[in-house]
């Protein structure tokens, strides 16, 4: 729901319950949208944001030897790279000077759709080649959980991460409900190492028209046995970091990283919305 215009510009926007949570949904043009989650129902001032962004045919090259589909779009090589602090696409605005990709006067959770995309809804034809290619069809959207630049999920209260678990479980289901749509992947990819292009807080859903193959694989896993049973009680002591009644946090003996941590619900369900709000607190 939206008001007038105020003198700087700003119109104003309030939060309606949806799902156990309050949700405003802002469209954004050219099929962009932006969701701002929160416990409370509140009201934002939302500006002008950055407008969309075209180039670059989004589009699968399937690999000769492993089959595996390969993403590429050329609209990714445009992306704000490593910006300053003042220039963040992902703060919130304080006037309709400097515009942001979401443009509301503050937040707690963001998802909106990613302007540098690298799967689109409406994929134009791939290219002819010498390999099996097909169109680029999916979604890709971002994920801020705080406003704060300085932030990420080890300072955010747990609540906020109860929130931004629940909101993952919403989108995910309305992502999985698009008949295109096979799997529905949220992710963070933390630090520059790696390749983070936007210091500030946050994550992605990729939202797929097929099944990567390494899920493939672990879901074949469980046809004819349960290779997770009764883990909680297997576990060497040494490796077990927390635990509560819905789940456990665990140092895997099989990890692939020098650093890595699983967090298993006990209870054995499809998705995070499967999981109930409680659950996910206590995962929180």
């Amino acid at each position: 729901m939206t008001d007038p215009l105020h003198e700087d510009g700003a119109t104003a926007i309030t939060s309606v319950a949806a799902d156990g949570l309050y949700r405003a949904t802002v469209p954004r043009g050219e099929g962009r949208r932006l969701y701002l989650f929160s416990r409370l129902a509140r009201s934002y001032r939302l500006f002008d944001g950055l407008p969309s962004v075209t180039g670059g045919s989004a589009h699968f090259r399937q690999h000769p030897l492993t089959g595996e589909w390969i993403s590429y779009s050329g609209v990714r090589q445009g992306r704000t790279f490593l910006p300053q602090t003042a220039e963040c696409p992902l703060c919130a605005m304080t006037s309709g000077e400097l515009k942001t990709d979401i443009p509301v006067d503050d937040y707690e959770v963001a998802i909106f759709t990613n302007r540098f995309a690298a799967l689109t809804e409406e994929a134009s034809p791939p290219p002819d080649m010498i390999l099996e290619t097909r169109p680029g069809t999916g979604i890709c959207e971002v994920v801020s959980y705080s406003a704060d630049h300085q932030a990420s999920l080890s300072t955010i209260e747990p609540d906020r991460v109860a929130l931004l678990l629940d909101a993952l479980a919403i989108r995910c289901t309305e992502l999985m409900a698009n008949a295109d749509i096979a799997y529905v992947m949220p992710f963070e990819n933390r630090g520059r190492e790696i390749g983070v292009t936007l210091d500030h807080p946050h994550g992605q859903i990729y939202a797929l028209p097929h099944i990567p193959d390494r899920i493939k694989k672990a879901a074949d896993a469980f046809r004819t046995d349960d290779p997770l049973a009764g883990l909680s009680q297997r576990l060497p002591e040494q490796l077990v970091l927390a635990k509560n009644k819905s789940g456990i946090a665990f140092v895997p003996p099989w990890a692939r990283y020098p650093f890595e941590i699983w967090i298993v619900p006990h209870q054995q369900v499809a998705d995070l919305a499967a999981l109930g709000a409680e659950a996910r607190a206590d995962m929180a």
